[in-house]
């Protein structure tokens, strides 16, 4: 059913952003077809991830498995990663509502095929997309439920270069990892 749901994804073009090409390479990106019970969502791909076909693999994702493997002890073989939106966006901007729209069915699909018991957001536009709750810095850390998607959320801050660049923000960060894996402990 992942495959068939992957396939369906990779020749979207519901919106403007499906099926362009950037520097020769197709913006869609599914996930990394682990199905594991750890699902971890990002807002969309970068132009790294169209290039190597995986998600959250340039520099917020390298920070990200940093912080996971020295915090928690997780790698990404022990999680399910995919978007919000699976397509690149021009000049990277965030996505649309219509592209967030037009891209649910995909990220609604992965969680039902997956069942993940706890879905990881990164950064606000995830939080928003999974709970409709605004301000990633009040929830970072904070488990919630998506009455959406019927699944529990642990929001972190997005591991973006941007984000962890400072002493103090890299830690708060870290310390969003730390609390997760006790969260995890728990379920």
């Amino acid at each position: 059913m992942l495959a068939e749901l992957e396939k369906k994804c990779l020749s979207c073009n519901k919106c403007a952003i499906g099926q362009q090409k950037i520097d020769g390479c197709l913006s869609n990106v599914f996930s990394n077809m682990n199905p594991t019970k750890i699902m971890v969502v990002g807002q969309n791909p970068g132009k790294e991830e169209i290039k190597q076909r995986t998600p959250f693999i340039g520099i917020s994702g390298k920070i990200f498995d940093e912080c996971m493997l020295e915090h928690s002890g997780l790698t990404r073989e022990d999680l399910y990663i995919c978007n919000s939106v699976s397509c690149f966006t021009p000049e990277n901007r965030k996505p649309t509502e219509f592209e967030f729209t037009q891209c649910s069915e995909f990220l609604k699909g992965q969680i039902e095929i997956i069942k993940p018991k706890v879905v990881i957001t990164l950064g606000g536009v995830a939080l928003r997309v999974m709970t409709g709750l605004n301000g990633i810095t009040k929830f970072h850390a904070l488990p919630q439920y998506s009455t959406k998607y019927k699944v529990i959320v642990f929001p972190l801050l997005h591991p973006s270069p941007l984000n962890t660049n400072r002493p103090d923000k890299k830690l708060e960060f870290c310390n969003g990892i730390k609390a997760l894996k006790k969260y995890l402990e728990t379920i």
